[in-house]
């Protein structure tokens, strides 16, 4: 197993991409807003839309990308934290699917730390299943 080093513009684009279609992906929705995680970020007085739930969970995810590719080849690599967007591009249902998989392949070392807290990771594997099952049945 190794870790390869993701770019941010993949996965800010596959971001956007996801928060982009949510209007039409209404079971994904209901599927992240009845998670414990997210109803309990949500009581009292913090509110987090369901597009910055996703598009932190993300960003999470590409820190700890980031974080297990350092440990891995101590390449000191540095984390902008104020990238700019890139161009927008559209991805497809397979292209999502596959930048997740590969975003949840590589935030794990060779000897399987990873550097994102659980509840985090548990919704990017929801909207990865979604998109892999939402591919299966195209397919």
């Amino acid at each position: 197993m190794s870790v390869m080093l993701l770019e941010y513009k993949e996965i800010a684009n596959m971001s956007e991409n996801i928060i982009k279609d949510l209007s039409e992906n209404p079971e994904l929705v209901k599927e992240l807003e009845e998670t414990k995680f997210f109803t309990e970020r949500n009581k009292g007085f913090s509110k987090t839309s369901i597009d910055e739930f996703i598009g932190r969970a993300i960003w999470y995810g590409f820190i700890a990308n980031k974080t297990a590719y350092e440990l891995q080849y101590q390449e000191n690599t540095n984390i902008d934290f104020k990238e700019p967007l890139p161009k927008f591009i559209n991805y497809n249902n397979e292209d999502i699917n596959n930048s997740l998989g590969s975003l949840l392949y590589n935030i794990y070392t060779n000897d399987g730390n990873c550097f994102i807290q659980d509840d985090w990771l548990n919704i990017i594997v929801i909207i990865r299943d979604y998109y892999k099952d939402l591919c299966i049945l195209i397919n």
